[in-house]
């Protein structure tokens, strides 16, 4: 089974959209991690290794689709 997390992106220009990341949680299996955009410009990637934010969000390269500005870790929204 795997577990899926959103997680909330804003841009300065005020657009909505998301990172869905599935994470493999299974005990005794092999770590794997996918990340895609939602209502975003960027590309789908995927770990089988641990991974931080600064490099996750370089190799998606988001941007809004809106007003086509980069995205970085400063535009998550932090959940309570």
């Amino acid at each position: 089974m795997a577990m899926r997390t959103t997680h909330r992106v804003q841009c300065g220009c005020g657009h909505m959209g998301a990172i869905r990341q599935v994470e493999n949680d299974q005990p005794y299996s092999s770590p794997y991690d996918a990340y895609s955009p939602v209502d975003l410009t960027g590309a789908r990637v995927e770990f089988t290794r641990p991974v931080d934010w600064p490099e996750i969000l370089e190799l998606m390269a988001l941007a809004c689709p809106a007003c086509g500005a980069a995205l970085n870790q400063g535009h998550i929204i932090k959940q309570p």
